[in-house]
């Protein structure tokens, strides 16, 4: 039961239709987790999300910065001995 209704959140998020023509459950298909068809479509949303996300200036923006971050000099932490203990 809670995988049918985890199924259909799924699909009216995405909005995809509700039932197959047969009234079957036209989500079925993305339970097969290892298969060749939900793996292309789930690569091909991840394809245009990814694409929305790191297209916009602000993403280019905060990219920069937090790489001048990481791989700045001045955060490496120093050790230093203080009696029997660093």
């Amino acid at each position: 039961m809670l995988r049918h209704f985890v199924i259909w959140a799924i699909g009216l998020v995405l909005g995809l239709p509700a039932s197959g023509q047969d009234g079957d459950d036209a989500y079925l298909w993305l339970e097969e987790v290892i298969g060749d068809k939900p793996l292309a479509w789930v690569k091909e949303r991840n394809a245009e999300s990814t694409g929305e996300l790191t297209n916009s200036a602000e993403f280019k923006a905060l990219n920069e910065r937090l790489l001048k971050i990481l791989d700045s000099d001045d955060r490496i932490p120093m050790i230093e001995k203080a009696r029997p203990y660093y």
